[in-house]
């Protein structure tokens, strides 16, 4: 049942793994990153804040509906939710996992960010989103330990892209890093 809450990546890593799963690791592997940020998002926060523990809950249910959609959207397209960051959301297609590779992941990270921007937000949330579609190669960490507790990480070149591809976006834009350009 908890399965449902870990990403593929690391869904399918576990099930190489012999015996118990405690060893930290890091896998190599090409993808297609999209990062999806809501614009507006402290307003709106603000706006409901100001309702007290009510508009709270509101506003949690329109998140909730709101990020339904999109990794229904995200999952349909192949794509896997590796971490929410409080207003946004980071997905990865693995090239690995696509008959096309690199250019394959990329198309459809592409397709996914252009699906979320035609999304109908609640009409009680005024914001849009701005997404970073990048590429290249990432390593899939798995660290800790301690008190049987582990973290799973994304590091590498796709991740360092998405700042400045991000702010190329405008609300309601898709921003293509080059990378992720040159390979779809």
């Amino acid at each position: 049942m908890l399965l449902q809450f870990v990403p593929d990546a690391l869904r399918r890593r576990l099930d190489r793994e012999v015996g118990e799963a405690t060893a930290s690791y890091a896998d190599e592997l090409p993808v297609a990153l999209m990062f999806a940020d809501i614009s507006g998002f402290t307003a709106l926060m603000e706006h409901h804040a100001q309702r007290g523990p009510t508009g709270l809950e509101d506003l949690t249910q329109i998140l909730n509906a709101y990020f339904g959609r999109i990794i229904a959207l995200v999952t349909r397209q192949g794509g896997d939710v590796i971490s929410f960051a409080g207003d946004a959301l980071l997905v990865v297609w693995p090239a690995d996992d696509d008959p096309d590779g690199l250019t394959g992941a990329c198309q459809r990270a592409a397709h996914c960010a252009h699906a979320v921007q035609e999304l109908e937000p609640d009409p009680r949330a005024r914001t849009s989103m701005r997404i970073a579609v990048c590429a290249g190669l990432v390593r899939l960490l798995r660290l800790g330990g301690e008190r049987e507790r582990r973290c799973v990480f994304l590091v590498g070149d796709p991740l360092a892209q998405l700042g400045p591809t991000l702010k190329l976006a405008q609300p309601g834009d898709v921003a293509i890093s080059t990378q992720a350009r040159a390979a779809a």
